[in-house]
């Protein structure tokens, strides 16, 4: 029973994380940085939820805390969760991050902070049960963990594509008191004639800076045997199995009065490093995708799965001779990533993130599992490692945007992880075979990345030579000498850096809620352009001066733009807008009688579009122009900016989707703000995603008519026009252009390059309550 509501809790707690990100998704424009803002909510709701248990175990002890946890279960009936994300976003602008955490609060905080107490609390309650009282309370905590996993991989195999987002909500309701039916009736079993009779303190002094304490350390305790006793200074009977199903050893007696002060320290450090290595790779893996759960949950997944592996697993994993060596090859392949900018293969990348997530977890796991104390400690532990997590979400979540100018949150955790895991690797088993299997794993993944293009070696070969082999000397050295290990991965990993530091090619850097931007200018001088993350958002060229009003990139005049255009003028089409402004490349189609509109989430791409030492699109613009902050779609519907006669669609984020902007609630408010024969053109060029299918069945559902067109600058035509510098800076790309009727179109796709749209009606129409974008990988 107990394994039961520990479970179903810890589903419920875990299946609303990505429940809420996606709700929020259109609130905040699809930014990646949603996510890590709901993590960070999470976090402190689990801490708040540990200190609440911790609490209620101290100060109500076993006659009243469990009466106190029941009325709070059902006090959480009157939170209003539906109404997640329907407020207008006021704050999204100034401060996103805060008005995540306080949306979240505000409807979901007091119910999941007495879902957050249930784990410790009803492991106390276990150890209170005079049939199991006897036995290691923390193992239960699998179950906890296990029904986390569980909705992890539930929410978006199983309930995203089945149960509409709008209704997601009432069927959580109605597991919640599903939970509170449950722990009423573990109340009831630990209430029983039997359990009076049983002994437990009323309270527990937790004094974690007290300089006396008695008995041997808890340190040499735990590290004399596998097994933990649970005991209150008496002996354990080994008559049953543990939860395992294993007879369990005779553990030694513990401390029961107080521990090292140190050890609260050392359960903080060990909990903070996975959680902030499991948000850096989530950030990392969502910008060049999509903000979508499956890619939010994945993370977590396999961190949760160390955290199971490691306090429920036998001994024998925990010191395997395996996990040292994989540790070290795992970790130090980052140093290559990290240095030579590795940014495809996607599924390489993807799967590397996650390899790294679990052998730093699973490690720091085990030492957390090792350094645990008496059952009396029990929710005192749990909160150290909550306030760790915490840390890591303030970290990752608030510190890092606000002091980085890129994701530097990624390599400093990896850095300064590995000092760590040298700190208490010498406890971990090693071997000769094992320094071998480090090095022919470490080269045999270079050689796997170098095979699929991650890097080559056709600039700055030596440089990049060299660093393999000091990659490669770190790792054979660092098997064999644990305590160098982390000092020599630093050393390598700022020699790097420090190495690619501040080019002079790169002209400005900054980083906001919604991305991490770098403007460049190539070794000539003669173009600058936008990176978000690892993606190209537009350029222009710089010298000479008489040619910086020409288009390039995915927006060349010969391309699906220029003939866009043209026709809009052929119309005397006056009004214009564009959802996405980059570095404001389409003004410079105007003509003076022309007006155009962006809509434009982030105010930092704004104020480097406005700059007139790295862009001058905007200022050389001979029409009119006008900027509109925020998101397109909550633009539009209450700002009104009225008609257009041409809405164009150009919203990315890196390389990730606004996906709440391809909807079919979207066209419609769209078409709404597109005057008589008006065109919406969409741009869907995409490394990984086909999306023509995804709006043709838009087109279809409208009653719509659509064209497409996929640009390839191979044509000999196109290389005369440019010359050999500026051809590397002619992008192929992929439209869509849509209208009401088919003679809206009709001059238009004369070119003969517009076909047909695609639709597949064997997929569903996008729209807010369901999408599917895992049907849209081409994988290639």
């Amino acid at each position: 029973m107990f394994s039961g509501a520990l479970f179903w809790g810890a589903f419920l707690l875990f299946s609303v994380q990505p429940l809420a990100g996606k709700r929020l998704l259109p609130v905040l424009g699809g930014s990646v940085g949603v996510w890590t803002a709901c993590m960070l909510f999470f976090q402190v709701v689990l801490l708040c939820g540990y200190l609440l248990a911790h609490a209620g175990i101290v100060f109500l002890g076993r006659n009243h805390q469990p009466i106190a946890q029941i009325l709070l279960l059902l006090l959480g009936l009157f939170a209003a969760p539906e109404s997640l994300g329907s407020r207008h976003p006021e704050l999204t602008q100034e401060a996103p991050a805060v008005w995540i955490f306080f949306e979240l609060f505000r409807t979901l905080g007091f119910p999941l902070v007495v879902l957050s107490a249930g784990a410790p609390v009803l492991q106390a309650w276990y150890s209170w049960d005079p049939v199991t009282g006897h036995e290691d309370p923390y193992p239960l905590y699998s179950a906890s963990n296990l029904g986390c996993l569980a909705a992890l991989i539930a929410y978006p195999l199983l309930i995203e594509p089945n149960i509409p987002l709008s209704t997601q909500m009432l069927w959580w309701n109605r597991g919640y008191l599903l939970l509170i039916f449950l722990y009423i009736v573990c109340m009831m079993v630990i209430r029983s004639p039997e359990f009076a009779k049983a002994r437990w303190p009323l309270s527990v002094n937790w004094h974690f800076l007290q300089k006396k304490w008695s008995g041997p350390s808890l340190r040499a305790k735990a590290d004399s045997s596998p097994t933990f006793g649970m005991t209150n200074n008496s002996a354990i009977s080994t008559e049953g199995k543990n939860l395992l199903g294993q007879e369990p050893a005779r553990p030694p007696e513990l401390l029961s009065g107080f521990v090292n002060w140190y050890l609260p320290i050392e359960w903080v450090v060990l909990a903070f490093f996975p959680v902030s290595l499991m948000l850096g790779v989530t950030s990392t893996i969502t910008m060049d995708l999509a903000p979508l759960p499956l890619l939010w949950v994945l993370p977590l997944a396999v961190y949760l799965l160390t955290y199971i592996l490691a306090f429920s697993g036998p001994p024998a994993w925990r010191d395997s001779r395996w996990m040292a060596p994989l540790a070290v090859a795992v970790i130090g392949l980052y140093l290559p990533i990290n240095v030579f900018f590795v940014m495809y293969p996607v599924w390489y990348l993807l799967l590397y993130g996650l390899s790294l997530i679990f052998v730093v977890g699973f490690a720091f796991h085990s030492e957390l599992f090792k350094s645990r104390p008496g059952k009396e400690w029990l929710t005192g532990f749990y909160l150290c490692t909550a306030l760790g997590g915490c840390l890591a979400g303030v970290f990752n979540g608030l510190v890092a945007p606000l002091f980085f100018s890129g994701l530097q949150e990624m390599p400093l955790t990896v850095a300064f992880g590995s000092l760590i895991f040298s700190g208490f690797r010498p406890r971990m088993s090693w071997s000769t075979g094992g320094v071998a299997g480090a090095v022919l794993l470490w080269l045999a993944a270079i050689c796997l990345l170098a095979g699929f293009r991650g890097f080559d070696f056709q600039d700055r070969e030596v440089f990049k030579l060299l660093f393999l082999a000091g990659g490669l000397l770190v790792v054979a050295l660092g098997s064999s000498f644990p305590r160098i290990f982390g000092g020599l991965f630093c050393a390598m990993l700022w020699f790097g850096n420090w190495y690619n530091l501040s080019p002079p090619n790169i002209l400005a850097e900054a980083r906001s809620f919604y991305g991490v931007y770098r403007v460049r200018a190539n070794w000539t001088g003669t173009h600058h352009f936008l990176m978000h993350g690892h993606i190209h958002h537009g350029g222009q060229k710089w010298v000479p001066v008489s040619q910086r009003k020409r288009p390039f990139y995915y927006y060349i005049r010969e391309g699906p733009v220029g003939g866009i255009f043209r026709e809009i003028q052929r119309r005397h089409g006056t009004r214009i807008g564009v959802v996405g402004l980059g570095v404001g490349t389409l003004a410079g189609f105007l003509r003076p009688w022309q007006e155009i509109t962006f809509f434009e989430i982030d105010p930092l791409i704004a104020s480097l579009a406005q700059n007139k030492a790295l862009f001058t699109f905007l200022g050389d613009c001979v029409g009119s122009y006008s900027l509109v902050i925020g998101d397109a779609r909550i633009s539009l519907k209450y700002k009104q900016p009225g008609k257009f006669d041409l809405l164009v669609l150009d919203a990315y984020s890196s390389d990730s989707i606004p996906i709440h902007l391809l909807t079919k609630e979207a066209l419609a408010l769209y078409l709404q703000h597109l005057s008589p024969g008006g065109i919406l053109a969409f741009h869907i060029s995409h490394r990984y995603l086909d999306l023509e299918p995804v709006v043709g069945n838009l087109v279809r559902d409208a009653g719509c008519v659509g064209y497409s067109m996929v640009f390839l600058p191979n044509g000999a035509g196109l290389r005369l026009r440019y010359d050999d510098e500026d051809l590397p800076y002619v992008f192929s790309s992929h439209w869509v252009v849509i209208a009401r009727t088919q003679a809206d179109l009709s001059r238009l796709v004369e070119d003969g390059r517009w076909k047909p749209i695609k639709d597949d009606p064997a997929r569903s129409v996008w729209s807010d309550d369901a999408t599917n974008v895992l049907a849209c990988y081409t994988w290639e």
